[in-house]
C-alpha cells in the first residue's frame, strides 16, 4: 500500500463540522480505579489525533491514572497514527 499525502481541501472541510461531544460522569466507586497506575499516549499526525489523545488522557486522569513517558512503567499504552489508505 502506497502512502498518500492528505488532501488539505478535504481537511479544511472536515474542520468546519460541528463536533459532537459526549458527556459522561465517573461513578464514585470507579473514581480511583487507576490510582497509582500509569499511562502513555503517543500521538502522530493530525489535530483530530491530538484532540482525541487529550480527551483520552483527561478521562484516564479523572479515574486516577498518572501520565508517564516511560513505556516500561505504563500499564495502558495508546498510539494514534495517521491512517494509510
Amino acid at each position: 500500500m502506497q502512502y498518500r499525502l492528505p488532501n488539505l481541501n478535504d481537511a479544511r472541510k472536515r474542520s468546519k463540522n460541528q463536533v459532537n461531544r459526549r458527556n459522561y460522569t465517573v461513578k464514585e466507586e470507579d473514581s480511583h480505579i487507576g490510582e497509582g497506575k500509569y499511562y502513555l499516549i503517543k500521538t502522530h499526525g493530525c489535530q483530530a489525533n491530538e484532540r482525541d489523545s487529550e480527551n483520552i488522557a483527561g478521562m484516564l486522569e479523572e479515574i486516577g491514572y498518572i501520565k508517564t513517558e516511560e513505556e516500561a512503567k505504563a500499564e495502558i499504552q495508546e498510539e494514534a497514527k495517521v491512517q494509510e489508505e
